[in-house]
């Protein structure tokens, strides 16, 4: 009989059929240590292989391994029908789609398929309007990132003396244009340095800080040029320009209603995605969450964990937004003023609530696309939405 090679121990699980190593973030289970340490990086977003050549960094040894053969040209994958060459296997078949036409991946708002689900994930984005990827010189936004890496070029300054390429963020100059865009992304990383004394809400760039800052100081410099009303944002005076013009440029792709404003379009698509997946699971209650940090927050509840003390009287928070608010008891601040009835709140989303009861008798209600009932506010629409699909959370 072959010994195995492993430690006893290490190896009792997977001859007994047994994966004793679980995650506790998705529950996912795995018959050894390393491989329970490994796929946690999937969570935590760590990647401590670099790559030396470009920079590029990944979570997993293998993947910064079959990276490397980009750089020393080795492409073992052939292509039986036009014979072209690939690093890797999944690449090939990839490839494969574009001669035998499968499109696997389906998108269940406008039944468009694709042959990656990256494109999947891309399109995605055209319905529900999000840009992730911004433009750290520039602040402009994009659905993908390819698209902002070829936006970053037109920031690529060449110096005609040495033909040096500089970042036009620190200036630091560079002899090859690949370096420069491995460098361009330390400059998207998600640090916001930039914090409001007013209401401790943080900001990646100084720009985003200085018109925060007019919610406290009430500045106004966007009047409406038919009805004279002052914003202090232009796009708040862009949104309330289609008040006067009637104009409706959101439209939903499922049911073609169109909406004066992006987050109406983003709460009605909810109505299209009543059956949506959620796949991270409470292992004590078992709510469902479509998303990996919502459970992590979710799970303080079960834990008591509360991570966020006030500094003024101890007191604790399970979340850093709950410490927000109750600051606001101390300084009894209430920055957020509606400019319709002048009525103010200590937090954001109280006023965006209560927002919604100027538009009672608007045509935009959330209307149910099951039983056309309609409500005027989306937290109840949501709730509403729940009694049909039985989601435990439709709503994030």
């Amino acid at each position: 009989m072959k010994l195995c090679p492993d430690e006893p121990k290490k190896c009792l699980s997977s001859h007994s059929g047994r994966k004793e190593f679980q995650c506790l973030a998705c529950n996912k289970k795995f018959h050894h240590k390393a491989h329970l340490v490994m796929h946690l990086r999937s969570h935590t977003g760590e990647k401590p292989f670099e790559c030396s050549t470009c920079s590029k960094k990944f979570s997993q040894r293998g993947n910064l391994q079959t990276h490397l053969k980009i750089h020393i040209e080795e492409e073992p994958f052939e292509c039986t029908v036009c014979h072209m060459r690939f690093s890797q296997k999944g690449n090939l078949q990839t490839h494969l789609r574009t001669h035998n036409g499968e499109k696997p991946f389906k998108c269940k708002l406008c039944h468009k398929y694709f042959r990656q689900k990256g494109t999947l994930q891309t399109h995605l984005r055209t319905h529900t309007g999000e840009k992730p990827f911004e433009c750290s010189v520039c602040f402009k936004k994009f659905t993908a990132e390819t698209n902002l890496r070829s936006h970053l070029r037109s920031h690529l300054r060449s110096h005609s003396a040495g033909k040096f390429l500089a970042c036009t963020v620190c200036n630091e100059e560079f002899k090859h244009d690949r370096f420069l865009r491995a460098h361009l992304r330390s400059h998207l990383a998600d640090v916001k340095p930039f914090e409001c004394s007013a209401c401790n809400k943080k900001f990646s760039h100084q720009a985003h800080l200085r018109t925060h800052l007019r919610i406290h100081t009430g500045e106004k410099p966007f009047p409406c040029t038919v009805c004279y009303k002052k914003f202090s944002q232009k796009g708040s005076l862009q949104i309330h320009f289609r008040t006067h013009t009637g104009d409706r440029p959101f439209k939903c792709t499922e049911c073609h209603k169109q909406f004066s404003h992006e987050q109406y379009l983003k709460i009605h698509l909810y109505s299209h995605l009543a059956a949506a997946d959620k796949p991270f699971e409470c292992s004590v209650c078992n709510k469902k969450f479509s998303q990996q940090a919502n459970l992590r927050t979710h799970l303080r509840i079960h834990n008591g964990e509360k991570p966020f003390p006030c500094t003024v009287c101890y007191k604790k928070f399970s979340q850093k937004v709950s410490l927000q608010i109750h600051y606001r008891t101390h300084s009894e601040g209430k920055p957020y003023k509606c400019t319709e009835c002048r009525k103010q709140f200590s937090h954001e989303q109280y006023l965006k609530t209560h927002l919604y009861s100027h538009l009672a008798a608007a045509d935009e209600a959330f209307e149910c696309s099951v039983c056309n009932k309609k409500f005027s506010q989306p937290s109840n629409f949501c709730t509403h939405l729940r009694m049909h699909a039985g989601e435990k959370e439709l709503c994030v």
